[in-house]
């Protein structure tokens, strides 16, 4: 018994010289009441030389109790056999969602267990339905069923979110589902390195450093760095200095600006504010100071 089949056994008692014409099978229902016309019937048509014999039932209904019985029929003669009864399993018995794992600001891997012993099925299809808090279920196939259980890395996510996830098993066109975990996404862990300027002359200076984005998954990143001979905070440096758009290497998150037209004998102060998927990230503020006029002998 599963939570869709049952193989059920029986055996007809026949005379040495049965007539032509003769079935004999099981018949099964939902109905206490089990009789030839209105129960579902299965012939037997394979069994040993005693009559005894074993047949699968179409597809049932999970956690529902069925009566069956045996019948010999010879045209509108019908005999039955006792009476009996057996209830399907639950969904639960076969597709379990279990918790999510390796959960990060946009990824995170779900589990699985699908259990299909003495489940008959001619074509299949599972995975899990993610639904995040507030928006729209999205179905994800898998396809790495082993040892009863799969998984799916899912990724794109958003970060500190709650979401719901089911897992679930198509078997020939019928959709199971299981009971719904849940979990939340993690916030991004990133941060913005600033090195020391280099090249400083009395006109230029190049600054570099790189965001690093500890967090798996793809995102969208900007940076953009500020720099005032006035302003010496952070907040300062955004709202009064002169700002450039930076350009992040794709590979590493590195960056490297060269400023020139610079004043010399001037201190500078500098820093980068990056946005992470719209998370604001600021570095420390850093300072340097333009070269000096060079002496001039009178």
């Amino acid at each position: 018994i599963s939570c869709r089949n049952a193989e059920i056994a029986g055996k007809a008692n026949l005379p040495a010289s049965a007539p032509a014409g003769l079935k004999f099978g099981i018949l099964y229902t939902t109905e206490s009441e089990v009789t030839y016309g209105a129960a579902t019937a299965v012939e037997a048509t394979m069994y040993d030389d005693t009559k005894r014999y074993t047949i699968v039932t179409g597809v049932l209904e999970p956690e529902t109790k069925y009566y069956y019985r045996s019948y010999i029929a010879e045209g509108a003669t019908v005999t039955y056999g006792d009476t009996k009864s057996f209830t399907t399993l639950a969904v639960s018995s076969m597709i379990k969602t279990e918790d999510a794992t390796d959960i990060e600001a946009a990824v995170a891997t779900l589990h699985a267990v699908l259990d299909l012993t003495d489940c008959k099925y001619d074509a299949i299809e599972y995975g899990f339905n993610l639904t995040p808090d507030g928006g729209s279920s999205t179905a994800i196939k898998a396809d790495n069923l082993s040892n009863q259980a799969f998984s799916v890395k899912a990724e794109g996510l958003a970060h500190e979110k709650a979401y719901e996830v089911t897992a679930y098993v198509t078997l020939d066109g019928r959709t199971y589902t299981a009971e719904k975990k849940s979990f939340s996404t993690q916030p991004i862990q990133a941060g913005v390195v600033l090195n020391d300027a280099t090249d400083i002359t009395k006109y230029k200076a190049t600054l570099s450093g790189k965001l690093n984005v500890e967090s798996q998954g793809t995102f969208t990143k900007t940076a953009t760095l500020y720099y005032s001979a006035t302003a010496t905070a952070s907040d300062a440096l955004v709202a009064q200095g002169t700002s450039i758009s930076l350009t992040l290497n794709e590979a590493d998150g590195t960056f490297s600006e060269t400023l020139t037209d610079l004043t010399p004998e001037t201190a500078y102060h500098y820093a980068v504010v990056a946005t992470v998927d719209g998370v604001i990230f600021t570095s420390e503020v850093k300072r340097f100071s333009t070269k000096e006029y060079p002496a001039v002998d009178m």
